[in-house]
This record gives C-alpha cells, structure tokens and sequence, in this order.
C-alpha cells in the first residue's frame, strides 16, 4: 500500500489549523465537538496536553463525542 505523502500532509496541516483556532476560540460547538472526535479516532488525543483529555470527557459525558480517553 503506497501512502500519499501530500495528502498527509495537508490533513495534518489542517487538524493543526483546527487546533489553533480551538486555542484561540475561533471554533464553533460543532466544530469543537468535530475536532475532539478526530482526535479521539486518530489517537492523537493522548499526544496533547490534558486539558483536551479533559475536555473530551466532558463531550464524551455529554453525549456528543464516543470512543475512550
């Protein structure tokens, strides 16, 4: 399987995008909840720092996001 370099790196371009903009609070509900659940599905929610582990409990307890912290 032959993976495309470009095509990763325009999404990981875009997921740091994402989360500049939740930094800054330039993120809708929807797009919060969009974004907490990519990062759930991709693993890459254990790399950050634990305020978004934190935070995707919270979503999690609220019923708008799935998966394990």
């Amino acid at each position: 399987m032959r993976i495309d370099i470009k095509a990763v790196e325009i999404h990981n371009r875009k997921l740091i995008d994402l989360i500049i903009d939740y930094e800054s609070g330039q993120l809708t509900h929807g797009e919060i909840i969009n974004l907490f659940q990519l990062l759930i599905d991709t693993g890459l929610l254990n790399e950050l720092q634990g305020s978004y582990a934190r935070k995707a409990r919270l979503l999690m307890e609220d019923g708008f996001i799935q998966g394990r912290v």
